[in-house]
C-alpha cells in the first residue's frame, strides 16, 4: 500500500481559483455519501496506509470533517488536511487538534495582492488567518505554492516572508488542466 493516500471529500470549495486543477466549487451532485467515505478510510488502514490526507474542493466545508479526522486517528492513522484555511477559525481549529489533526498542507500561491488575484479578494488575510489558528494548535503546516506566470514575481517574497516565520514551503508547477 502507498504510504499516504489523498482523498477527497467534497468538490465543494470556498474560493474559485483561477488555476484549480479539478474545477472545484460546487459539490457534485453524487459525492460519496459519509458512510462510503468511512468504509473507504477503514479498507485504507487495513490494507497499510499510515496517513490519509483528505482534500477536496475544500475539504473545511465537508459537513463532518472533524468526525473523519477522528476516525482516521482512532484507525492508528495519520490525518492530515489539504486545505486554503481561509475557513478555518478557533473553533474548527481546536476541533481538528482534538480529534487529532497533526499536519496540514495550505495552498498559497504568493504574496496578498498576486494571490488575492488568483484565488479571490481577502483569501490572502483568512488563509494567513486559518494559518496562524493552525500553527497555534501545534499543527504542523506547510504551504504548497503554484508557479505560474501570473505568480512568479511574488514567490521569492512570499518564501522570504514565510520561511522568517519558519514555515515550510514547497514550490509546485502549474498542472494545465481543469480551469489552468
Amino acid at each position: 500500500a502507498p504510504d499516504r493516500v489523498f482523498l477527497e471529500v467534497t468538490r465543494e470549495c470556498n474560493l474559485t481559483c483561477s488555476h484549480c486543477f479539478n474545477s472545484s466549487g460546487k459539490a457534485l451532485p453524487r459525492e460519496l455519501s459519509h458512510s462510503q467515505i468511512v468504509s473507504i478510510i477503514d479498507d485504507l488502514a487495513l490494507s497499510g496506509v499510515q496517513e490519509v490526507r483528505l482534500t477536496g474542493g475544500e475539504p473545511t466545508m465537508y459537513h463532518s470533517l472533524v468526525e473523519l479526522v477522528s476516525h482516521i486517528t482512532r484507525l492508528g492513522l495519520q490525518a492530515s488536511i489539504g486545505t486554503n484555511a481561509a475557513l478555518i477559525n478557533s473553533r474548527l481549529g481546536q476541533a481538528l487538534v482534538g480529534a487529532g489533526l497533526r499536519s496540514a498542507v495550505i495552498s498559497l500561491d504568493g504574496l496578498e495582492d498576486t494571490h488575492d488575484r488568483v484565488r479571490g479578494q481577502g483569501s490572502f488575510r483568512a488563509t494567513m488567518a486559518g494559518l496562524e489558528i493552525l500553527r497555534q494548535n501545534k499543527v504542523a503546516v506547510r504551504v504548497n505554492s503554484v508557479v505560474m506566470k501570473s505568480t512568479a514575481q511574488s514567490v521569492l517574497a512570499l518564501v522570504d516572508l514565510l520561511t522568517s516565520r519558519d514555515i515550510s514551503v514547497m514550490l509546485r508547477r502549474l498542472i494545465p488542466s481543469g480551469r489552468a
